[in-house]
């Protein structure tokens, strides 16, 4: 009697046991699986994210060199025009040069015409 109820009890708590060991096992592989489906879920979000920056990076290093590209065409275009700048003064300085040496000249053949024609006025005072 109280051997076999003893041992009935024994066996129920055993079963008791198996029965909750196997929903904790399926509890486990349910979190397995969830575990591994997040994890594939995660490397694919971050292959995105590493693709995205990637991208990015791209992005920046041609956005960098373009700048650069502007800086360099910039003082190259500032150097030329300074050039410009100092060709038209050096250009300017030179008409200024023979414009005022043509002036001389021009008053060297205004003043000896003057004394040209005061002389012949004169000759022209003694003949009259």
């Amino acid at each position: 009697g109280a051997a076999a109820e003893a041992q009935a009890a024994l066996d129920a708590a055993v079963a008791e046991g198996r029965a909750a060991e196997s929903a904790l096992s399926g509890e486990v592989r349910r979190a397995e699986q969830r575990s591994s489906e997040a994890q594939r879920a995660h490397g694919a979000e971050a292959r995105r994210w590493t693709a995205t920056l990637t991208v990015l990076r791209s992005a920046l290093l041609d956005a960098d060199r373009d700048a650069g590209e502007a800086a360099r065409a910039a003082a190259s275009a500032e150097a030329a025009a300074e050039s410009g700048v100092r060709s038209s003064r050096a250009a300017a300085r030179k008409a200024l040069d023979e414009a005022e040496q043509t002036r001389a000249e021009l008053q060297r053949e205004a003043a000896g015409a003057a004394e040209t024609l005061a002389v012949e006025r004169r000759r022209a005072a003694s003949r009259a």
